[in-house]
This record gives C-alpha cells, structure tokens and sequence, in this order.
C-alpha cells in the first residue's frame, strides 16, 4: 500500500492470512487515498462485473450480502518507526455506528514482489470474533499521470438527521475510481464506480448497495470536478462538501 505524501495512491488486496492458515481472497478489496491521506475502503465479495457487464448494467452488485465492509477515514504513516508503521481511523463504517471507535493498525514493509507491501498486525477476525494475528498484501495501482491521477474527496456530515442517529459520508475519486461510504443513523449505503473513458462525467456503476445508492451519493459530477470548500448535491438534496481537490 502506496504511503508517499502529497500523491493519490489506489491500493488493491493481493490476500488475507490469518495466523498460520494459507492466504485467501475471496473479496474485491480497493482502498483510494487522497493527497491529504483521506480514504475509502470498499471490499465486495468476488465476483465483480467486468467493465463490459457495468457499462451494459447487466450486473450491478445490489445484494447487501454482497458488502463485507465499506469504510473510510483518515490515514498516517510514520516512515521512520521501525518498521515503518501506519494508522487508519474510520470515520464511518458499515460494520460499525460509532464508526471512530475503530482504528485499525499494522507494520508496513516492502514485498520482494516490486509493486507489493506487506501489512501484518493484529486485530479481530471478523469469522471468529477474536483477536487474532493478520497478513495482508497489497498491489500499488499506478492511477496515471497528471490529469489521469486527478480527484476529489467528498464529506458529508449532518448529524441532526435520522432521529439523532446522524449521517456521515465520505466519496473518494482518484483518476477512473470513485468509491463512497454513507451511513444515515442504522441505514448504509456503498457504491463503487468507474468513469467512462471518453466521457469524464458518466460513471458506470460497479456496485451500488443500499436504499439509498441510487440518491444520496452526488454521482457524475463534471469532469473538472469540485473545488476544495465548494458544495454538491446529491440527488436526494442532501449536500456534500469538497474537502481535497487535485
């Protein structure tokens, strides 16, 4: 996983090993994270339509069964620790309502493979419910030069609605990606999308799970994008705010 300051990086999941048992990957887990080090974590479970399948609409992933978790936040690194280690506090999260009591950890050192890092440390498995230890792998996806690597980050924040129980979203776009994680009090949403080569304001839809996928995320926005400070709505009104732009 990409930890070079001031650069968008996307990361994808090569596998999980949990302890001593043999690496698996039975999800799509894709995580953008912004210059500023804002992120989005969606992980679906396999298979994911093709970009053929998601341009022709033909197999959209709807199934809330689907989702094993959506989350996004903040991320640090600390380059210096030895070894280099990172820090990833949830903002929301569709596992958890009180979505910052979780702050996931882990060392992060480089694979023999070029292009890969290791992540290992220890946290619940979500199968057992236990504190257990963990590996991951994770491919550096280049997003492209200049104009290719260009994004934004969205936040969404209104904590007078769903009866108390509030609403927070974050969308990240880096380049072709757009991944977003919205929680309206018990209610999750989580979309995962493509941009259309060609046309910068059309997005395919790779998974758009939940009620409120359809309307409550700002979806093909213009191909220049928002500026840092200026606010988008989604088609359900409800209003987002642009933190980063790039």
């Amino acid at each position: 996983m990409s930890h070079e300051e001031n650069k968008p990086s996307v990361s994808v999941r090569k596998y999980i090993k949990w302890g001593d048992t043999f690496p698996v990957e039975n999800t799509s887990t894709i995580v953008l994270t912004s210059p500023k080090r804002h992120f989005a974590d969606v992980r679906l479970r396999i298979p994911i339509p093709t970009k053929e399948e998601a341009a022709a609409g033909s197999a959209v992933i709807r199934d809330p069964s689907r989702l094993d978790w959506a989350f996004a936040g903040t991320s640090s690194h600390d380059a210096a620790a030895s070894p280099p280690h990172s820090v990833f506090r949830h903002w929301v999260d569709s596992r958890h309502r009180d979505a910052e009591a979780v702050v996931d950890e882990g060392d992060m050192v480089p694979s023999p493979q070029p292009g890969e890092t290791i992540e290992s440390g220890r946290m619940v498995n979500p199968d057992t419910g236990r504190m257990q230890a963990y590996e991951e792998c994770w491919l550096d996806e280049e997003p492209g030069p200049g104009a290719a690597s260009a994004g934004w980050v969205l936040r969404h924040h209104d904590e007078g609605r769903a009866g108390g129980g509030g609403a927070r979203g974050v969308m990240v776009k880096i380049g072709s990606r757009v991944q977003g994680v919205l929680r309206v009090g018990g209610e999750v949403a989580v979309g995962r999308w493509e941009v259309v080569p060609g046309s910068p304001s059309s997005w395919m839809a790779i998974a758009e799970i939940g009620s409120l996928a359809n309307t409550g995320f700002p979806t093909g926005l213009p191909a220049a994008g928002p500026a840092s400070g200026d606010k988008v709505q989604a088609q359900d009104g409800r209003q987002w705010g642009c933190l980063e732009s790039w």
